[in-house]
């Protein structure tokens, strides 16, 4: 009782810890364009505007630098039983912070039991959609509920009030989640009970190839008449070869792709937009991120998004630093537990900060996995130094040109202000949002 109520009053701290399982997530640093400030295009498309841009370099910036490392603690046993007899509910006062209510809620999706106040906090397991709770007390974004006789803590942005003023009788609707049984709509928190076969990838042929580090990255100086930046196509006269993207065919098709490398508490807004608008976009997502937010990766895939392996560790120097064999556990045990737990094979990948090497790229044919670089990105990933929603917008917005991948971080505040505007503003321009091919391109 004495470690809740500690919980509980300290829900407002930031808590920083080290990320688990198969490693550290290092603060990561995206290497991308410095896209020019003209004015969006509103009725026409925005490739048939002369864009006006600047001389500049390459640089490489981190991406969240200011982000606490935290603990990734993966329950290995189900939610308790539900007791065969009656029991008391918690004497337990309601949390310091919250307002003290009693009603009962229903979950709108898969939810975690946190816990404590926060994603920071352990999951002592998840609970089905459409499972009824009893909730004592209500903060802005959390709830304290009671689940088998026990307190724990939920997203109110997930939960919906079916009646005031009345509790559960005790003992009712406490079934637990069959770990056992993982699916798109059920997750479990278990670890991947597939083990990583090293033997069926024959990685002797790879010595040949060369593993130079090499950092995506491109100016913004120079386009062609569509706009399209001239850089993409020579990492693609070079690279395309092993089966790597930089941009898509020269349609009026462009493709949405967002980085998840963690939760900052913007994704759900996000989806809510993209579902508003009928876009269908591409998450790729690390191990922090599935295994912390199993509700969201369920939601995405629902919703009918594609996800991509963003890599296990998402190292800063580059994903080629770890070796062969070091990738192969990296991005197998993403690829393992995805499946295993949301029966969602991913085909698509993104390398971290955008390095990488000849040999990483064949490596990714043996592990039947594309590699999706980008046509644009900007600064915001810098969740403390966030660019201004109307500048980026122009930004985004007059960068538009045929087959373009965007990549935008879902950690960006101003990313998702301005996300309904831009996807408004580029049909007007005359192009649609495209599901990113599985295959590629």
């Amino acid at each position: 009782m004495r470690r809740k109520r500690i919980a509980a009053i300290c829900f407002s701290l930031s808590i920083a810890a080290s990320a688990a399982g198969c490693g550290k997530l290092d603060n990561s640093y995206e290497t991308v364009p410095v896209q020019t400030q003209a004015q969006p295009a509103e009725s026409t498309p925005a490739a048939s505007v002369p864009v006006q841009t600047t001389e500049s370099a390459v640089t490489t910036l981190p991406e969240d630098p200011t982000q606490p490392e935290q603990t990734v603690e993966v329950p290995t046993e189900p939610v308790t039983e539900a007791p065969t007899q009656p029991v008391a509910l918690p004497t337990e006062p309601v949390a310091v912070g919250f307002e003290s209510v009693q009603q009962i809620v229903k979950t709108t999706t898969n939810l975690n039991l946190r816990t404590g106040p926060g994603t920071e906090y352990d999951s002592a397991g998840i609970v089905p959609g459409g499972t009824n709770v009893t909730r004592i007390g209500k903060a802005i974004n959390w709830s304290q509920v009671i689940y088998n006789g026990r307190t724990y803590y939920m997203a109110n942005q997930y939960l919906e009030l079916v009646k005031d003023g009345e509790t559960l009788p005790v003992g009712e609707n406490r079934q637990p989640v069959n770990p056992t049984q993982p699916s798109a709509t059920q997750p479990s928190q278990q670890q991947p009970v597939t083990p990583i076969d090293y033997s069926q990838y024959d990685l002797s042929d790879l010595a040949a190839f060369d593993n130079t580090v090499i950092p995506y990255g491109f100016g913004s100086k120079n386009r062609d008449e569509f706009n399209r930046p001239t850089g993409v196509f020579y990492y693609g006269s070079l690279y395309s070869q092993y089966g790597a993207d930089f941009i898509g065919p020269n349609t009026n098709t462009i493709y949405l792709t967002m980085d998840e490398g963690y939760e900052a508490g913007y994704t759900p807004t996000i989806l809510d937009t993209l579902k508003e608008k009928n876009v269908k976009a591409t998450f790729f997502v690390t191990k922090q991120f599935v295994t912390e937010h199993p509700e969201l990766v369920t939601r995405m895939i629902n919703e009918g998004h594609t996800i991509g392996n963003h890599s296990c560790k998402h190292p800063s120097d580059g994903m080629p630093t770890l070796g062969l064999e070091g990738q192969v556990e990296d991005i197998m045990w993403l690829q393992n537990y995805v499946k295993d737990n949301f029966g969602y094979t991913m085909t698509l990948f993104r390398y971290p900060s955008g390095i990488f090497s000849v040999q990483s790229l064949a490596l990714m044919n043996k592990l039947g996995l594309r590699p999706v670089f980008w046509s644009f990105a900007h600064k915001d990933w810098d969740t403390s130094n966030q660019p201004d929603v109307t500048s980026s917008l122009e930004n985004i917005v007059s960068s538009l040109h045929p087959g373009a991948i965007y990549l935008l971080h879902a950690v960006s505040a101003t990313n998702t202000a301005l996300m309904g505007d831009f996807i408004d503003k580029a049909r007007a321009a005359g192009y649609e949002f495209g599901q990113y091919p599985a295959t590629g391109f």
